[in-house]
């Protein structure tokens, strides 16, 4: 009672029946959202800051995962040293991405791969894609959720950790997790030495989900089914619109430079304000005084409607008119504006044709179902770029930035080489790409030329050559027991060879040999078919790959075949 009379500047003693929704249906909303907003300010100052302060008498730093609580979570997220998300939905991982890209922090990490399916039925497949929505939504620092520790003298399996995926020795895949591990180090090196280059700042309405009477008390934020302002967030997402969420607390410290939104060093082109009853008038008044100075606001629909609270609320709420009736708005075409200041406000119910109007064009490679995060580095713009989509992409595409030349680079292999463009402006320019599922590449472009050799792409030729020779199965390591080597001719999971190979959960080598009728060809493409669930490729002898899927081939040069080859 104490703390709320500090924070809300009324005795919350006189208001017990509104508490607990048996007064008027105004004074019902208005108690329990200062109710709800004293708890998320009690657990920024007298938890995560007290927690963050403490870890300073340590030289230690706090990662804090603040999904789940009945708080203002952008607010917990920013005050974090390491912002940390979990989970599947961008909308969830974005909302710890976004307090870090607005506060400056350089590390924005994840409890990676919790959960995907149950224990051993996981694959690397399965994990890269769980890494690659992190990295698309704005994380660049991926944490395991961990590995079990089990006795040397256990039996197999060993023990297990409750929360799949089962990163341990006792999975088939172990040898072949370091190739994914590889793959993330690559990536990350690119997005930890990155600025955001997001468009977009969008306001995550809490007063109006604070002052609806539900069925409890407290509403916790962050889970997986954040319906907060989820319509809209999906429909930018889904567009390819680029956007952080931003508090009211962060709104505050926002300023003006050439006509764009800044936070520290990083800027915005505007911030949209969601259709929304609720709005504080100290977060409205600041949005006036941004665009006074320069800033471009768009609101969802209309103005807001009305402050929260109860405190000092008919004086609050003449200020709030008295902002209102300062701005004066025209008709357009199917939309109103109001320029005010150096600036300029936009309402109406067409998002896109808003964002339009301000020259805020999304990323269409989106309508490839590709999923993609654009970043700024010191040598310009560049893009994470990867092909969770059911087809292979082999095409131009579209993006919207520029430079002298650009230069691709496949995180899993380490290859490298410049890219073709075609059709360059200023703000875009159109980008060959050469694309499988479940494939990754980032481009990054460069203000100069680049004395680099082109990124290969490859066109099938010709027809496939099947290896129907005979193949040994030799099985090296798993349980529960080890069968005996056997030879085959029709090439098939061990499984479909007798019943001690079906219950066998290891790894083995299948290997035979075969010559090549083509001297004339410059590459081979090496298609192992259906794979469970990572293999390594040895080519007379050389390590050639290790593939963790979703698509088993590697391209090899010619060279690397001899007259008899075993593979």
């Amino acid at each position: 009672f104490e703390e709320f009379e500090k924070l809300r500047g009324y005795n919350l003693k006189h208001y017990l029946p509104a508490l607990f929704g048996n007064d008027s249906e105004e004074n019902n909303k208005r108690v329990i959202c200062d109710y709800r907003e004293t708890i998320s300010d009690l657990l920024l100052e007298r938890f995560t800051k007290v927690w963050l302060n403490w870890s300073r008498k340590y030289n230690s730093q706090i990662r804090n995962q603040a999904h789940g609580s009945p708080a203002n979570i952008i607010d917990l997220y920013d005050a974090s040293d390491i912002p940390e998300t979990e989970g599947t939905n961008p909308l969830r991982i974005k909302m710890a991405s976004s307090a870090g890209n607005i506060s400056g922090k350089s590390l924005i990490a994840c409890e990676a791969s919790t959960w995907l399916q149950e224990h051993f039925l996981s694959s690397l497949s399965d994990v890269k894609n769980n890494i690659d929505r992190y990295f698309a939504n704005g994380v660049n620092h991926i944490v395991y959720h961990g590995t079990p520790y089990s006795p040397i003298d256990e039996n197999w399996p060993g023990w297990l950790f409750y929360a799949s995926v089962h990163f341990a020795p006792t999975n088939t895949w172990w040898e072949d997790f370091k190739t994914l591990n590889s793959y993330i180090t690559n990536c990350q090196s690119f997005l930890q030495s990155a600025k955001p280059a997001n468009d977009i700042l969008l306001y995550f309405p809490i007063y109006d989900a604070w002052s609806t009477v539900g069925k409890t008390m407290l509403r916790h934020f962050g889970k997986d089914d954040e319906n907060l302002v989820k319509e809209l967030s999906e429909y930018l997402l889904n567009e390819g619109y680029t956007f952080d969420f931003i508090s009211d607390r962060q709104i505050q410290q926002l300023k003006v430079k050439n006509e764009k939104l800044v936070s520290g060093d990083i800027e915005y082109k505007t911030i949209i304000i969601p259709k929304t009853d609720f709005i504080p008038l100290e977060t409205f008044s600041k949005i006036i005084e941004l665009t006074k100075n320069g800033a471009k606001i768009i609101f969802e629909n209309d103005l807001p409607n009305d402050v929260p609270g109860l405190f000092n609320l008919k004086d609050r709420q003449k200020d709030f008119q008295n902002l209102k009736n300062e701005l004066q708005f025209v008709q357009k075409n199917n939309y109103k504006l109001c320029e005010f200041g150096k600036g300029k406000l936009l309402k109406g119910n067409d998002i896109n044709l808003l964002l339009n109007q301000l020259e805020i064009v999304p990323e269409i490679i989106v309508k490839d179902n590709l999923w993609f995060r654009r970043v700024n580095r010191i040598e310009g713009t560049c893009y994470f770029i990867c092909n969770w989509s059911e087809n292979n992409i082999v095409k131009w595409i579209k993006l919207n930035s520029s430079g002298k030349e650009a230069i691709w680079f496949n995180p899993m292999n380490k290859i490298i080489g410049k890219a073709k463009t075609r059709n360059q402006t200023l703000e875009s320019s159109e980008v060959f790409v050469q694309l499988e599922k479940g494939e990754t590449l980032i481009l990054q472009w460069y203000p100069n030329e680049q004395n680099i050799k082109d990124f290969p792409i490859y066109e099938e030729i010709g027809d496939s050559i099947k290896l129907i020779s005979n193949w040994e199965i030799e099985f090296i390591k798993g349980g529960p027991k080890i069968p005996k080597s056997i030879k085959i001719k029709e090439l098939k999971s061990w499984t479909e060879y007798g019943e001690e190979m079906k219950w066998f959960s290891g790894t083995a080598k299948y290997s035979t040999e075969f010559n090549l009728p083509n001297d004339s060809i410059q590459f081979y493409n090496i298609d192992l078919g259906k794979v469970h669930e990572s293999a390594v490729i040895f080519l007379n002898g050389e390590k050639i790959a290790a593939l963790i899927g979703p698509n088993y081939n590697v391209t090899v040069e010619a060279s690397k075949f001899k007259l008899i080859n075993k593979i």
